[in-house]
């Protein structure tokens, strides 16, 4: 580590920096929306705010991955707003890459561009993230060529032996259905805490929220549910075994975040008060690991 000397200080400097693009980001996926600026203002306080992003994404390798799949995210977005634009193309391709590099969890990434493609076809007609898809895959396996024939790293061969070592015995729900089971609530209630109380009351009142769930023609309804369907069907193949679920899936909350934009701001204000109370008590009176 010539840049940093060796040092956990300047590393954790790093990374702390990185992760806090995420927020700016945050912002500009906002902005494309056009949701208005005192709005988007507040929204983007409530996502540095809620205790999942305030606890873990700062001196951890999740915060750099929540920057790296929210370039992604934004990427996409532009994509199915503007069409295959440079801008779009590099944003989303560099987070796709970089995210895969840094975790196997960017194979939800793949997944999501694989799903939004298939419907972007189905609604409109239109072969643009398939196309897109395409290109990053084959740019992928070269890149994946070069590695393993460069440097002697197998991509793949590492993500077989991980997966391997998360489930050593083979699938949990076959082995142990029972521990299968509680680590799957775990997960989703542990996500469900780190995104705040009032946050996750407020999700569950659609008038409030000004949203259809049904309307997939709306944007960031339509990643959202893609989000949601493609994370439940990683827990449903066992991933996320060992704990703190809501730090691993720190990449998961924009989407959620995304179902906020029509509140009123005063609501958002409470929000935003509920949740930073929530995270200072949590940070307070909990011990968390990464």
């Amino acid at each position: 580590m010539a840049l940093t000397d060796n040092q956990v200080a300047p590393l954790a400097v790093i990374f702390t920096l990185i992760a806090r693009l995420s927020v700016w980001l945050m912002w500009l996926i906002l902005k494309m929306l056009d949701v208005p600026e005192s709005k988007r203002k507040l929204l983007t306080l409530l996502f540095a705010v809620i205790p999942a992003i305030n606890i873990y994404s700062g001196v951890s390798l999740e915060g750099v991955i929540l920057t790296t799949s929210l370039l992604f995210l934004y990427g996409l977005l532009r994509i199915m707003q503007y069409g295959l634009r440079l801008e779009g193309i590099l944003f989303l391709l560099v987070g796709i890459f970089i995210t895969n590099a840094l975790s196997f969890a960017g194979t939800f990434l793949l997944a999501v561009l694989l799903i939004v493609g298939i419907s972007e076809f189905w609604v409109k007609r239109k072969w643009d993230v398939i196309i897109l898809l395409g290109a990053a895959l084959l740019l992928g396996a070269a890149l994946w060529a070069l590695l393993n024939f460069g440097f002697g790293f197998d991509h793949i061969k590492s993500f077989l032996t991980a997966s391997r070592l998360e489930n050593p015995s083979g699938f949990l729900g076959f082995v142990d259905p029972l521990s299968y089971l509680t680590t799957r609530i775990e997960g989703i209630a542990e996500i469900a805490l780190m995104l705040s109380f009032g946050c996750l009351a407020v999700f569950f009142q659609p008038n409030r929220l000004k949203i259809r769930w049904t309307d997939w023609k709306v944007q960031p309804n339509l990643m959202f549910i893609i989000g949601i369907f493609v994370l439940l069907l990683m827990f449903l193949a066992g991933s996320f075994r060992t704990g703190e679920t809501a730090r691993v899936c720190l990449f998961f909350f924009p989407y959620i975040l995304l179902m906020f934009r029509n509140l009123d701001e005063d609501l958002i204000t409470h929000l935003v008060l509920i949740s930073r109370a929530q995270t200072i008590l949590m940070q307070l009176f909990g011990t968390y690991f990464w």
